[in-house]
């Protein structure tokens, strides 16, 4: 039996050598990583295409991953500091109490037994130049302020320590020729562990 070139057997030999060699050419011709995101179709890497374990949780969006399973609860950690703040205050007191050169109670606040660091404010009105308020705030040194013919804010802190229930208050009075009466005045105190 002879062997005959026929004309489709040139043709496909051509199609063989140029389908062969076009790769070659590409290969060859495409300088290494120059192939980027920007030079990839949408959705030209598929499944088939990633390595098995290939990508890492960071590379999925959150709620692509299935959540695992729980891990073991893990040992039970130190006891924390049982301190809690717990705060009391009046309400403002808004009504006009007239000083006089005696000391007055203008607020107070009944507490239980306990260590407190506590505030007091009392909104004070003169009516004469010479006027001048003195208030007492437990160990807080007593304040004495001018007052005049205008109105101030006199705000104290101080330190207690109730063994037992009772009240603490902050006491004030005047002194010069004209009338002083305070306008607004409360106390807010907060209970704590200790005292340094």
């Amino acid at each position: 039996m002879r062997k005959h070139i026929t004309p489709s057997l040139i043709i496909s030999l051509l199609a063989l050598f140029i389908a062969t060699s076009g790769a070659s050419y590409a290969a060859l011709q495409i300088p290494k990583n120059s192939v980027g995101t920007k030079q990839l179709k949408k959705n030209a890497v598929t499944s088939k295409k990633v390595k098995d374990r290939s990508l890492l949780a960071k590379d999925f969006k959150n709620g692509q991953l299935p959540q695992g399973p729980q891990g073991p609860q893990g040992p039970q950690g130190p006891a924390g500091d049982s301190a809690q703040v717990r705060a009391y205050t009046t309400p403002v007191v808004a009504t006009s109490l007239v000083l006089s050169g005696s000391f007055t109670e203008v607020a107070s606040l009944d507490l239980p037994a306990g260590k407190y660091v506590a505030m007091s404010r009392v909104n004070i009105d003169g009516s004469s130049v010479d006027n001048a308020v003195i208030c007492g705030f437990g160990e807080d040194a007593a304040q004495n302020t001018t007052v005049g013919t205008g109105n101030i804010a006199l705000s104290q802190n101080s330190t207690f320590t109730l063994d037992s229930p009772g009240t603490i208050s902050v006491s004030c009075l005047k002194t010069g020729s004209g009338a002083v009466s305070t306008f607004q005045r409360w106390i807010t105190a907060m209970k704590v562990n200790s005292i340094n």
